[in-house]
């Protein structure tokens, strides 16, 4: 008899075998994906504070010199973004 293909056992050990190696390193891609996830946050959240002093710097001077309306339009802009 002239056998073509792949018995049911074969392909469900090689599942398995997939499903192990799967198993192990999906924990590992999830971990790198969070920390990405973290590292883009926390540069957005840079930004939006270096463009609120900018824009507080170009509006009011430099921050040695802001008055009390300086320190509430940086808020402003603060609460914008």
């Amino acid at each position: 008899m002239n056998k073509k293909g792949f018995t049911l056992a074969e392909i469900l050990i090689t599942l398995g075998i997939i499903g192990i190696i799967a198993a192990m390193v999906l924990p590992g891609i999830i971990e790198n994906t969070k920390e990405r996830q973290t590292v883009v946050k926390l540069k957005k959240s840079y930004s939006v504070i270096q463009n609120a002093v900018q824009k507080t710097i170009a509006e009011n001077g430099e921050l040695d010199e802001w008055s009390d309306d300086s320190v509430e339009y940086f808020r402003q802009e603060m609460m914008n973004n």
